[in-house]
């Protein structure tokens, strides 16, 4: 069975075909989450600016989906053309996916560490974690960390703790356990 990372790809998730779950700083995990994010302890105007952030992911894969069809149809395709299209196209799978992951009911109950970058703790940071967290919460003692000293890109900022992560979910798929009790050494 493999492991699995963000994007979920709902059909070998569902079809318990996946031994545990990494997610590096899922931004689709985050906006499909976002609805659920309690904001109790958050600074005021949280919940505004969830709404907010919600409003605007929906306006943006408005326009990527516009901006696909405009320059689809534009002839001949450029090369800077062609690769706005890829990428627009790839936002939007995410989404659709993440979706698609959410609406098809509950994960299986294997190992699950979502790591979620820590650059500050501001409203937008906290919200985002928030999110992530909601996430790690869909099976039976997921994990969730922040990593210190990190951007969006914790893999680059901070790799050893990815390798923590994946190494930590595979010793506990092997064995056919969940994390409940694990403790996990995490690099300093």
């Amino acid at each position: 069975m493999p492991l699995v990372s963000i994007l979920l790809g709902t059909s070998n998730i569902r079809a318990n075909a996946v031994a545990g779950i990494v997610t590096v700083d899922g931004n689709t995990v985050s906006q499909v989450f976002m609805n659920e994010i309690s904001v109790q302890g958050m600074p005021e105007g949280a919940e505004a600016e969830i709404q907010q952030f919600i409003k605007d992911g929906e306006l943006r894969n408005k326009k990527l989906q516009q901006q696909v069809e405009t320059l689809g149809s534009q002839k001949p395709l450029t090369p800077k053309n062609t690769a706005t299209i890829a990428y627009d196209e790839e936002v939007l799978g995410k989404t659709e996916s993440a979706k698609e992951t959410k609406a098809s009911g509950p994960l299986p109950h294997v190992p699950l560490i979502a790591l979620s970058e820590g650059a500050s703790d501001s409203l937008d940071d906290q919200i985002w974690h928030a999110s992530i967290k909601q996430f790690s919460k869909q099976v039976p003692c997921g994990i969730f960390k922040v990593v210190p000293n990190t951007s969006h890109y914790i893999q680059i900022d901070q790799p050893q703790y990815v390798i923590a992560a994946v190494q930590t979910v595979l010793q506990a798929a092997k064995k056919g356990k969940n994390l409940c009790g694990v403790e996990i050494r995490w690099p300093n």
